[in-house]
C-alpha cells in the first residue's frame, strides 16, 4: 500500500509531505505535522465547521481536481476519525491543538 508510513492532516485527510511544504503552523510560526496549511495557521483552525461540512468541503475540492465523485465519496469517508473529530479533540476544538 503506497500510504501506509504517510502521514495525514488530522483534520481533512490530505497527505503531509516529508518537506513539510504543506504543514500547518502553530502560534509562533513553528510547523506542525498533525494539520496541513489549509486546515490550520497559526495556531488556529482556518475554518469554523464540523465533521459533516468539512466531508462536503473536502469531496468537493477532490471533485475539482477531476476526481471521480464515487472515488470523492469512498476518500472522505475516513474523516471522522482524525483526530480533530474525535470526542477529546471536540471538546477544545476552540482553535488550539
Amino acid at each position: 500500500m503506497i500510504f501506509r508510513n504517510k502521514k495525514f492532516c488530522q483534520s481533512c485527510g490530505m497527505p503531509l509531505d516529508k518537506q513539510m511544504a504543506n504543514w500547518g503552523t502553530d502560534q509562533g510560526g513553528v510547523l506542525v505535522d498533525q494539520y496541513c496549511k489549509y486546515c490550520y495557521r497559526e495556531g488556529q483552525f482556518t475554518r469554523n465547521c464540523n465533521c459533516q461540512e468539512m466531508q462536503a468541503i473536502v469531496e468537493q475540492k477532490l471533485v475539482e481536481m477531476r476526481f471521480p465523485r464515487f472515488v470523492a465519496r469512498q476518500m472522505v469517508k475516513k474523516i471522522p476519525k482524525l483526530q480533530r473529530w474525535q470526542p477529546a479533540s471536540l471538546e477544545v476544538d476552540n482553535g488550539k491543538v
